[in-house]
């Protein structure tokens, strides 16, 4: 035979808003009440949290100075985090947009970079090589074999979201001929 769980009473509605109001986590409060974390998230967790953003979102509307001011902060304390967030949000903005279509396989990577003799593209170096889209992704390029190459950290980093061929014709290194190869190369593909 099954033993029923007890009833949800009101004592245990206000032991769990003031855990969540102390900044207890949902498995801390489940644990206290002796209670699932389903039944905890689905009745104290969700509208709480629901209940603070829409709290937070008013005090931010109401002091946009002191709110942007704080977010810079922050930005500037995690440096980290707010790179791993801006890399999330263009790749999740990218899937959405059905640009990310995983059209860019291993061979036709490899074959990039054998086609550039394991060398920059722009410059001709070999050492930190990194993969630059040649129509940047945030301009609407690809994320295929047509809009690959190698190229070194430096150059991919000057470059950055850049048109490739006005950036690269403004470079000291610029070259003709390798421009004409890098074309080539984007048109074959």
């Amino acid at each position: 035979m099954t033993q029923r769980r007890r009833a949800w009473t009101a004592e245990d509605q206000i032991t769990a808003e003031i855990a969540a109001a102390c900044g207890c986590t949902l498995q801390q409060i489940a644990d206290c009440l002796g209670r699932s974390c389903s039944t905890v998230s689905r009745r104290i967790y969700i509208p709480y949290m629901q209940k603070h953003l829409e709290r937070s979102r008013a005090w931010h509307r109401q002091n946009p100075e002191k709110s942007r001011e704080i977010s810079r902060s922050w930005k500037r304390k995690n440096k980290d985090k707010v790179k791993e967030l801006s890399r999330r949000r263009v790749n999740k903005k990218r899937l959405q947009s059905g640009l990310d279509k995983n059209t860019l396989t291993t061979e036709a990577l490899t074959k990039a970079f054998d086609y550039f003799a394991n060398s920059c593209a722009y410059c001709g170096k070999n050492n930190n090589l990194t993969i630059d889209h040649y129509i940047p992704l945030s301009k609407g390029g690809r994320h295929s074999a047509s809009n690959v190459i190698p190229a070194c950290l430096s150059c991919n980093c000057s470059k950055g979201a850049k048109n490739a061929e006005q950036w690269y014709k403004a470079q000291s290194y610029f070259d003709n001929n390798r421009l004409d190869q890098i074309k080539a190369f984007l048109n074959k593909n």
